[in-house]
């Protein structure tokens, strides 16, 4: 596909198409050394060599740092205004190129000679001297390529030429505005009709530029963009863009606390990472900026649309229907692992374990199955207006969960299993484990239903609210149905 382009293309050699061009140069040949350490035999003489270095570095280095330094080259003059020098760009990309070479090249040649990776030092005389100091040498140039691109960015703020519109002469969309981009980026939405609309739309410049286009008056305290249905493309609504807001900011922050509280076995840490990250999302989704304004907004010229989406065409309802596609095929390969390792082995379960309390797993089933009439109710309720009914058929799903979960965690804690030495507590463990996250996941979505109706009443566009968690929870009681059935039919309970 790369070569096909510039075939088809008309390639210009600047410094844009240097670099890629030595991207696709040094990929290949990592790839083709990855071919090479496929192949068994020889992967076994070269594995922790040189060579090995030699390969990753190529498809690293090939593949990541210089299609990025290609990316600053083009794309820096829509961000500052100014041109980077082309007369450094060449010495940047030659400089780069031949020292990266000369300093991975020869490690293929220590490698299968047997230099070890790893090894800060070895002993004289073993011929990987002279190879050794090429690549340093190499080494030492490339950084001064490195050096040349910082040196480039720093003088092009200083003395570089005004980049104008579209110095490069292209034909996608972002070269549309005038750099340095506006914060608002563009005066309005265009509709865009081929791959290179600004090569096969005229005018299209001019029409961003004068409001011809889509939302071409702001609306205050809003940031307004395009929205179309899911499955033909058809603009029919406004999506309202959340405000800017440190709390994904802060969530991160405290997903990595977590995570970290995982890794050195700090639970209290990593629970304490997680409850800042969980109050983090929900006052971030507590604010809809949709129910602060419910007039219409000027889409373009004498055509009004409403702001947001309902139903099947609102992009979060279909956003969560690809997320539970996704989680299924990971469940799916969870229940796969569980029989494949059912099949290689003599006894499953071990002897040494007893049957699970089925009258709490049936039970337990029993309070997610009845809590679907609870769903169609609180539907019902929501078009009769009444709050009083909406939030009792929440609450009555919140406490047939909790039972779910209590008598679940009751049914497995009695078994006798250790998740450690035996692949079948293991598995146990695991496909349990799932079951319960995403019961609790479930009570999140509900928990904030009621919450937010208990708060802000039934004004609050509950409808596609009430349609994501109804979606999302029956999912849920199915997941669980399966997933009970999975642990309590399929071993061989003895």
């Amino acid at each position: 596909a790369w070569l096909a382009t510039l075939w088809l293309g008309k390639p210009v050699m600047r410094s844009p198409l240097l670099f890629s061009a030595g991207f696709i140069v040094l990929f290949v040949m990592g790839g083709l050394t990855g071919v090479m350490v496929a192949v068994m035999p020889f992967d076994w003489q070269v594995h922790d060599t040189y060579f090995v270095v030699a390969h990753f570095h190529y498809v690293l280095i090939g593949g990541m740092v210089f299609p990025l330094l290609a990316a600053l080259y083009y794309w820096l003059p829509l961000v500052t205004g100014r041109m980077l020098s082309e007369r450094i760009g060449r010495w940047n990309f030659w400089t780069m190129f031949l020292g990266f070479n000369l300093a991975f090249l020869p490690m293929h040649v220590t490698g299968l000679a047997g230099m070890p990776r790893r090894v800060y030092t070895y002993a004289e005389g073993l011929g990987w001297g002279t190879l050794n100091l090429v690549s340093t040498i190499g080494a030492f140039v490339f950084a001064a390529g490195v050096l040349l691109f910082f040196w480039n960015v720093w003088w092009s703020r200083r003395h570089g030429a005004p980049s104008g519109n579209n110095p490069w002469g292209a034909g996608t969309l972002e070269w549309a505005t005038d750099p340095p981009v506006p914060p608002y980026n563009f005066r309005s939405v265009p509709v865009v009709e081929s791959a290179y609309p600004l090569w096969d739309q005229k005018n299209l410049v001019e029409d961003i530029k004068r409001g011809r286009c889509l939302l071409p008056d702001p609306s205050p305290n809003l940031r307004l963009t395009v929205g179309s249905t899911p499955t033909h493309g058809e603009i029919d609504h406004v999506i309202v863009v959340p405000k800017p807001s440190y709390l994904p900011l802060l969530a991160a922050l405290a997903l990595t606390v977590f995570f970290c509280g995982f890794l050195a076995t700090q639970y209290a840490l990593a629970a304490l990472g997680f409850a800042g990250a969980l109050a983090a999302f929900l006052v971030w989704a507590w604010h809809d900026p949709v129910s602060d304004q419910k007039a219409p907004v000027d889409l373009a010229r004498e055509r009004r649309v409403t702001l947001g989406s309902e139903g099947p065409r609102a992009q979060g309802w279909w956003g969560l229907i690809f997320a539970l596609i996704i989680d299924l095929l990971f469940y799916l390969a969870l229940v796969f692992g569980f029989l494949l390792l059912w099949s290689r082995s003599d006894r499953w379960p071990p002897g040494n374990v007893p049957p699970p309390d089925w009258e709490s797993l049936g039970w337990g089933i029993a309070a997610l199955v009845i809590t679907l009439p609870a769903l169609f109710a609180a539907r019902a309720a929501l078009h009769r207006c009444s709050n009083a009914g909406y939030a009792a058929s929440l609450l009555f799903i919140l406490a047939a969960a909790c039972t779910h979960v209590w008598l679940f965690a009751r049914a497995a804690a009695a078994l006798p299993l250790d998740p450690h030495p035996r692949a079948f507590d293991a598995m146990v463990y695991a496909l349990g484990g799932f079951q319960l996250v995403h019961v609790g996941i479930g009570v999140l979505f509900v928990g904030f239903a009621l919450v937010r109706a208990l708060a802000a009443g039934l004004a609050s566009r509950p409808d596609l609210l009430l349609r994501i968690t109804a979606t999302f929870w029956c999912y849920v009681v199915v997941l669980a149905v399966v997933n009970t059935a999975v642990l309590a039919f399929l071993p061989a309970w003895s």
